[in-house]
């Protein structure tokens, strides 16, 4: 494992760490319950499930590592420049289900994929995205729940926000700042000079919202 990798790695576990610690004081009354687990190809992880608690029915927070000497040839089609490489794939996800059924469902992940072949550059980026789905969607959610992701991502990333009609999922994405280690749904590709180049011209933010809501009283 590379040292840009164990950096990833002690990052997101610490991620998982700070966020559970965080998810438990805010429910009061439930722990999570953790579940380590190995992947025989290669690779392992950390499950930890909450359940029944004053706020939270159910949430799930989980990290994972794994690793293998070559990517399936599904996964290097569309890039033929990975064929060949060993590859590393590290993430953080979370399913939170509150008990208020006014609460939006919550989930998110944020992920870190490393192919590698000797004697070349190695080619290494950063993914993820969160949503938040109403159980009851309302007008009022429709229109309040794009906006919020934006000032605690702004500092470090562009971001876009887009959803399609009143009481549909908000889903928020942006590029992801040179060498940091969080994006919000936008996938690059950020080479070892530290220049990030979108994997898909097609979904290159904005610096403003594409979408902006309508509501009237």
């Amino acid at each position: 494992m590379s040292d840009r990798t164990e950096a990833v790695k002690a990052y997101l576990l610490d991620l998982q760490d700070r966020i559970c610690a965080a998810l438990q004081a805010e429910d009061g009354s439930a722990d999570f319950i953790e579940d380590a687990w190995q992947r025989p190809a290669g690779g392992g992880g950390r499950t930890r499930v909450l359940e029944n608690g004053a706020l939270i029915e159910k949430g799930g927070v989980n990290f994972s590592h794994v690793f293998g000497s070559g990517l399936p040839p599904s996964a290097s089609a569309h890039r033929p420049e990975l064929a060949g490489r060993g590859f590393e794939a590290l993430g953080v996800s979370l399913v939170i289900h509150p008990h208020n059924p006014h609460v939006p469902t919550s989930h998110a992940n944020v992920r870190f994929f490393s192919a590698e072949k000797e004697g070349e550059e190695p080619v290494w980026w950063f993914g993820g995205g969160f949503d938040l789905t109403p159980t009851t969607p309302t007008r009022k959610t429709a229109c309040t729940g794009t906006g919020w992701p934006r000032p605690p991502v702004r500092p470090s990333v562009r971001t876009s926000t887009r959803a399609t009609r009143p009481g549909a999922t908000a889903t928020s994405t942006s590029s992801i700042a040179t060498s940091r280690a969080a994006s919000a749904g936008y996938s690059s590709t950020t080479s070892t000079s530290g220049t990030s180049t979108p994997a898909s011209p097609s979904c290159a933010p904005s610096a403003t919202p594409t979408w902006r809501p309508t509501c009237r009283s």
